[in-house]
């Protein structure tokens, strides 16, 4: 499946968030049978149709949540879900807080966000042979080329109203790290979009520094990450 055909379902999908949308009817708009199209949506974006799907929706309602005064209902059958119960539990499932929770607080955990993934994002994903991490050993961290590194704050659209993400406990050393190599040093923004709001949630890490640090070179992104089992996509 080309990333035009990928592309193409996204688009449809976009265009219908506030319809009844199936992965069925995605894999219509990408003129391939359901089977296929589940594999290869999965292999170019790192998720499954129905993740992408469900994560969209969630997001393009979070705001109505967290904003506006309207009924948690009005807003779930908005965006295609058919009972108040379904949202909550699926909106609780990612963002760790209940719809009228993350009202009472005024912010959700950004990266569990999904902004949409364009063309240029499955094109740098094929370009980084889908960014794949080497994922360290608890002690292992300070073998890494820190030296000359560039540490570049994260998420790139961290809201202010929301606490910085918590060092783990013990205090200055990183942990963990995971580390992506590219093959150039065109694709930064690109790659720390979906680190930030792809890998981290799929993988269920949570950032354990505010920064990822790029290499001297431009061409390894180093993630310090630490374990949260708690979250799902």
């Amino acid at each position: 499946m080309s990333i035009e055909a990928v592309a193409r379902a996204i688009a449809f999908t976009e265009d219908h968030l506030r319809e009844p949308v199936t992965v069925g009817a995605m894999a219509d708009a990408a003129h391939y049978s359901l089977y296929h199209f589940c594999r290869v949506f999965s292999r170019h974006t790192g998720l499954s149709p129905y993740t992408y799907l469900v994560r969209r929706r969630l997001t393009f309602a979070v705001e109505d949540v967290i904003v506006s005064r309207r009924r948690i209902v009005e807003v779930a059958f908005e965006v295609g879900f058919d009972s108040h119960e379904g949202f909550s539990r699926a909106f609780a499932r990612l963002f760790s807080v209940t719809p009228i929770q993350a009202r009472d607080r005024g912010w959700v955990a950004n990266p569990a966000r999904l902004p949409t993934l364009t063309p240029e994002h499955l094109r740098c994903l094929r370009r980084n042979g889908g960014l794949v991490p080497v994922l360290s050993r608890e002690g292992d961290v300070a073998d890494l080329p820190w030296d000359g590194a560039v540490r570049v704050p994260v998420p790139l659209t961290w809201p202010v109203t929301e606490p910085p993400p918590v060092v783990p406990p013990g205090g200055d050393a990183i942990r963990r790290c995971a580390s992506f190599q590219l093959t150039g040093t065109e694709d930064h923004g690109l790659v720390l979009d979906w680190l930030v709001h792809v890998w981290l949630v799929v993988a269920r890490f949570e950032l354990a520094a505010p920064q990822v640090v790029i290499d001297r070179a431009g061409t390894r992104v180093n993630v310090p990450v630490c374990r949260n089992v708690s979250r799902s996509a």
